[in-house]
């Protein structure tokens, strides 16, 4: 079912190596949320699948609409931006 949905696994979007959206699925780990200096939450994690993982950068307006489904080992899947930076990727859910 994950392939249904995904734009492919985690090695292959980082094979790829270029900025855009995509739609992945995998478990979460490394949850950590904080504060930006406004006050408002907003969380990071690492998005993994069986072939590699991304952190993934919730902020507050997204982490609003799923603060109750990050948790570690929750499985889903998440349309997100996609931004190759100067030493790793990051990604943005969008929706």
């Amino acid at each position: 079912m994950l392939k249904k949905i995904s734009s492919g696994t985690i090695a292959a979007l980082k094979e790829r190596a270029q900025s855009g959206e995509f739609r992945l699925g995998g478990v979460v780990s490394a949850l950590r949320l904080r504060n930006t200096k406004k006050g408002d939450r907003y969380g990071s994690f690492n998005l993994e699948d069986k072939t590699g993982f991304i952190e993934v950068i919730v902020w507050p307006e997204s982490y609003k609409k799923c603060a109750d489904l990050l948790a570690p080992t929750t499985r889903f899947t998440l349309r997100a931006r996609w931004k190759l930076a100067k030493t790793a990727f990051k990604s943005s859910p969008t929706k």
